[in-house]
């Protein structure tokens, strides 16, 4: 319990003079408090407007805000006498700095429904724009935007009546303050909020605050009960001026209270933009502390009890949310879809009286609401391969919502059979039911059953009928602005993969490529939170399809069709995502495969062309597959007997055949340094291009370097198969920095620069003259690849994991010795390493945590003859496991033990050669529902951020 002197100093006197000066200006202000809500549309299937207007209606709330402004939502509230609030998504601040594009949009989104009776009320610049949460800068123009969007509504006539504002979380308070008179705004944004609050003031607009008292106290490591509004709690705070805080939602409001004051305004109106609980995925998250949190919530606004600070005052508050919404991501924790007070089909989850009177009563289920028929898809008991189980599973949840089954969620109680007939059934649920479409197949481990299998507080669902479907927010950009979208230049392209315990925001990564004119991406997936941020950007973008998706699309038609429409269309409007080609496999005719992907590439391949072309699309994105120099050999190591190998060599000329018929490009990834790996008797100097090598001959053609010789040998091969023109595109090359004796940053250097000057002079190789597009490989470190291949798996990025150049390198081929531009904006977790406790002297527990750490973890670079294989001493190396693992946990306390062998420094433990890393901040890992992976990690990288 935390309290405060226990006695007022006369200025402590004065204070509170201040302070009843304060309230009364506000109670002179503030308009009767009123109820509303957020309603966010992230689902596979959600409600239409029209059923949402009249569910509100219903439960007698008049007030919402809704975060995709589309025309058919707005139409649905005209004449509804429901206030709305229209939400501008952060990623299209930057396009609404232009006060013509302001225009643009309010004759678009505001005028024509304000004259059908649509009552806007608020215009929300941004959703948190300001919190640390954040690490693109782009966002900060936010203030900028609010500036201008207020005075174009008040140049339009309705400033007056309709206010912008901008959202904030409570982070952008600062940090770890024990009383609400300590509050200040964080010195990196006082500026500019003091700015934000004088310009709202000046045009009479409220400040907007999102309080989750949940998070907060879990924050704090407070009392939980704390969180509530029912004073059970056994813990309080006594400020200076002897106000006491029962709650954290009064302790957080008065805190902005106390930040806004010292920015110098005294009578500021406050709403609560989104508070709510969630009711899955999250510590004390359940439906029955939503209730009991809304209860005292909703009795404590309605009563106008106001706060210490403002006692009587009426609060405005939009409770979050209104419905579940399963598609939103959940880098930040399984919670992220369980904030509804209703399910995705309108059925409420507990007991809330929106009035504030009290009552013990269900609000109203929303009406019209048709769902599809009672059946379900579950697991049909076939456990004889485990792989196929695994993997349908993983697929499953992959592609649908799995989030209950996490750690302390409503399912996570499930026996292993259960918890796969869950993966199954939300999957065949969200793909709406489609057993002609074979969504309950899983390679013959799913079932259609008419028996409900739901078990206790495990509600397996029935989706409803098809309202409408789900497709994300559209940025104001894709409304107003038309891109040309042209390049700067081809050719210089990259490789993007993601297998790293912690990755830099999309965003980051946009801007990083376009600061180093690198305009061509190639992914591994089609992940959309991912691929939206290339829209409007120019970067064109090769979609993946990976091996283990091959199967699904070669086999049903309507698969490729749906996966063309949910990852390529989805992304085509102007000033959209410029999709160039999509990559159906990768490298799936690798000898190590032993062909397990003969059977399905090539239908796959002709099922997603047909799929294309059917939308209208074909003719300017083409598939592909990227396939390994392995492919080809050559009996007498010269290119002109190069030849595509027997055993795929009739797959290949189908392949091939397709590809010319339909004017798509031959991909190949091509490593030298895999050569030099392989075979110790390569000629070290013919992997570069330097000409120290000695030539190889062969038909008349000198070839002095390695790329030269195999891409002619490829070129071989396609003549010998008839194809005697075909364009090619090196899919891969690179050279990794650590885990091999010739793996360092000096040859990685001197690779690229050789590569880079080549690529300059457009000469191509003898048999492919002419200019080549390639994609480097990589861009990032990926710390969780496999390194079954070896340690140096995990280095071949030009880049470290958090964005800064590892070497000098010019890719214009001019070859300045420059560095390429860091990533902007990256933001690092707290300065904290975890390292060995020298204190202690018992070393028997040693090789069982370090094998430990560096299972879990990542110490390639402590092998032979990596950057971290010189640190002196054991306990050295031990400390740089422990602390890998320590910041792939996101520095979690509990990941900083080891048996009481570990402890937690601020002193950074790195040497002039060995980097001990620091976790990335907001790095938003993906959590997948796999085997070993726990949801509830992602929860403490969120709390950590807070």
């Amino acid at each position: 319990m935390m309290r405060s002197s226990p006695f007022i100093l006369v200025r402590g006197v004065a204070l509170m003079i201040v302070m009843t000066c304060y309230v009364f200006l506000l109670s002179t202000n503030i308009v009767e408090g009123v109820v509303g809500i957020n309603w966010g549309r992230m689902t596979s299937n959600r409600l239409i407007p029209s059923m949402v207007v009249d569910l509100l209606l219903q439960n007698e709330i008049h007030e919402v805000k809704i975060f995709s402004a589309s025309k058919n939502v707005l139409e649905a509230f005209s004449r509804s006498g429901i206030g709305v609030t229209i939400t501008i998504p952060n990623q299209s601040l930057k396009d609404l700095l232009d006060p013509r594009a302001v225009k643009t949009w309010i004759n678009d989104r505001i005028i024509p429904f304000e004259r059908e009776q649509v009552d806007i009320r608020y215009v929300s610049i941004g959703a948190d724009p300001y919190s640390k949460t954040y690490n693109n800068l782009t966002y900060f123009h936010a203030s900028d935007v609010l500036k201008v969007v207020q005075n174009s509504l008040n140049d339009a006539g309705y400033g007056q009546k309709i206010k912008a504002t901008i959202p904030h979380f409570f982070d952008v308070l600062n940090t770890n303050i024990s009383k609400p008179s300590e509050a200040d705004f964080r010195p990196d944004i006082k500026n500019m909020m003091v700015d934000i609050i004088l310009f709202l003031k000046e045009n009479n607009a409220p400040f907007i605050m999102d309080l989750f008292p949940i998070y907060y106290v879990h924050l704090r490591q407070w009392d939980p009960e704390f969180a509530f509004l029912d004073n059970k709690s056994n813990f309080w705070i006594v400020d200076d001026n002897g106000l006491k805080y029962t709650n954290a939602f009064d302790f957080i409001h008065d805190s902005f209270l106390w930040a806004i004051k010292k920015a110098g305004v005294s009578d500021m109106k406050l709403v609560a933009g989104q508070v709510g609980w969630p009711t899955d995925g999250f510590p004390n998250a359940s439906p029955e502390n939503a209730e009991r949190f809304f209860k005292s919530l909703l009795s404590s606004v309605t009563s106008n009890r106001g706060t210490p600070m403002l006692p009587g005052a009426p609060i405005d508050v939009y409770l979050h949310s209104l419905t579940d919404e399963n598609k939103l991501k959940i880098d930040r924790g399984a919670f992220q879809r369980h904030w509804g007070i209703y399910r995705f089909d309108g059925v409420p989850k507990f007991k809330i009286d929106f009035t504030g009177q009290g009552r013990d009563i269900f609000p109203t289920t929303a009406r019209g609401v048709t769902r599809m028929p009672e059946r379900w898809c579950i697991f049909n008991g076939d456990t004889s391969n485990m792989t196929i189980v695994k993997n349908s599973f993983d697929m499953a949840c992959r592609e649908s919502d799995c989030t209950p089954l996490a750690p302390g969620g409503s399912c996570s109680n499930l026996d292993y059979e259960h918890n796969i007939s869950y993966a199954f059934n939300i999957y065949f649920q969200m793909k709406f039911q489609h057993v002609e479409n074979k969504t309950c197949k899983f390679q013959g481990l799913g079932k259609v059953v008419p028996e409900n299998p739901s078990i206790g507080t495990c509600v397996f669902p029935v989706e409803i009928l098809q309202a409408e479907e789900a497709v994300a927010a559209v940025s104001f950009r894709e409304a107003l602005f038309h891109s040309s979208g042209e390049r700067i230049h081809r050719g210089i392209g990259v490789n993007w993969g993601t297998q790293a315990s912690q990755n830099m925001q999309p965003s980051t990564i946009v801007q990083m490529l376009k600061d180093n004119k690198i305009d061509q991406v190639k992914l591994f997936d089609s992940d959309h939170w991912t691929v939206k941020f290339f829209a409007g950007t120019g970067i064109e973008v090769m979609l993946g399809i990976p091996n283990n998706q091959l199967a699904k699309l070669a086999k049903d038609y309507d698969e490729a069709k749906d996966w063309v429409k949910e990852n390529v269309t989805k992304h085509l409007y102007d000033g959209g995502v410029k999709i160039k080609y999509v990559a159906v496999g990768n490298e799936p005719f690798l000898k190590s495969y032993n062909g397990s992907n003969l059977k399905t590439t090539f239908p796959a391949l002709k099922n997603i062309q047909k799929a294309l072309d059917e939308a209208g699309i074909g003719d300017k994105i083409k598939v592909t597959t990227p396939q390994n120099a392995d492919v080809y050999e050559s009996g007498s190591n010269t290119p002109s007997a190069g030849n595509f190998r027997s055993d795929i060599k009739e797959n290949m000329i189908q392949i091939l055949k397709f590809f010319k018929e339909n004017n798509s490009p031959f991909l190949v990834n091509i490593y030298p340094f895999l050569s030099l790996y392989q075979n110790p008797d390569f000629p070290m100097e013919f992997a570069f291009f330097d000409g120290g090598a000695k030539p190889v001959q062969d038909k008349g053609i000198s070839y002095s370097n390695m790329f030269d010789a195999n891409l002619d040998t490829l070129v071989w091969s396609l003549r010998k198969v008839g194809i005697q023109k075909m364009k090619i595109i090196v899919g891969e090359i690179g050279w990794p920095t650590e885990g091999h004796i010739k793996a360092n940053v000096k040859l990685a250097q001197k690779f690229y620069d050789g590569f880079f000057k080549k690529m300059a002079t457009n000469k191509g190789t003898p048999l492919y003259p002419g200019d080549i597009d390639y994609y480097l490989f990589s861009l990032t470190d990926e710390n969780q690849k496999s390194i079954a291949p070896g340690d140096f798996e995990r280095h071949w990025g030009v880049f470290r994991y958090d964005g800064q150049p590892k070497f000098p390198v010019d890719f214009t081929g001019k070859g300045h010795d420059k560095f390429p531009i860091a990533a902007k904006g990256v933001k690092y977790m707290d300065k904290e390493w975890c390292v060995f406790n020298s204190n202690v002297k018992n070393l028997t527990l040693v090789p069982d945590n370090l094998g430990y750490a560096c299972s879990m973890g990542d110490c390639t670079s402590l092998n032979y003859p990596s950057s971290c294989n010189k640190l002196g001493s054991l306990q050295a190396n031990i400390s740089y496991a422990f602390n890998m693992y320590f910041q792939m946990q996101n520095q979690d306390v509990e990941a900083c033990n080891f048996q009481g062998l570990a402890k937690i420094v601020k002193t950074n433990a790195s040497t002039s050669e060995c980097l001990f890393p620091l976790a990335l901040e907001s790095a938003g890992t993906r959590l997948w529902m796999q085997t070993g992976t726990s949801i509830l990690a992602g929860l403490l990288v969120l709390l950590a951020l807070l």
